[in-house]
């Protein structure tokens, strides 16, 4: 962390796009490691802080990063039990990135999908999480059986008859 914050103080403010490039980097995983650490609130700001500076760019490099940290950022709040702040993390990625034809930004509105999947099966909602695991199967063009029976998640759903059923029509055998 205090190498992330060595290289944000000093080329933070650069408007060299390499420079920036490690910057955007630093922060994604300047996140990553405070959630690690169980500094779910600072790896939040640290997302906030990428979002704020690379937010609006349409560079491909800062774009995939925008999904990352948004990705993260939903993840985040999941593990911290608002559900409600990461379903808005993850709807702000859908809703920017959502149409791209980047493989990489299409990677991470696949994980955006699953994860709402995720945050529905725990509502015990069948309904919309088959939903987003339809959206999740046509992003990444096939189904991922294997995903979801090891995702303790979807447990509050697995002997619902509607997802019993939807899982054998993709090709999974339920438990």
């Amino acid at each position: 962390i205090a190498a992330y914050d060595d290289l944000l103080a000093r080329f933070g403010d650069s408007d060299q796009p390499a420079l920036q490039e490690q910057v955007a980097k630093a922060l994604i995983n300047k996140g990553v490691t405070l959630r690690s650490t169980d500094r779910p609130d600072d790896a939040i700001a640290a997302y906030d802080d990428l979002l704020a500076r690379f937010g609006d760019s349409d560079q491909p490099a800062f774009q995939e990063m925008v999904a990352m940290a948004l990705v993260n950022r939903g993840f985040t709040f999941g593990a911290m039990n608002r559900p409600d702040d990461a379903i808005a993390a993850y709807d702000a990625l859908l809703a920017r990135f959502g149409d791209s034809k980047q493989p990489a930004l299409q990677k991470q509105v696949a994980t955006a999908l699953f994860n709402k999947a995720c945050i529905a099966a725990l509502r015990h909602d069948s309904a919309a999480c088959i939903a987003f695991l339809t959206q999740w199967r046509d992003r990444k063009g096939k189904f991922d059986c294997d995903a979801i029976a090891a995702d303790s998640d979807f447990d509050p759903i697995r002997a619902d008859p509607d997802f019993i059923a939807f899982l054998r029509a993709n090709g999974c055998e339920p438990p």
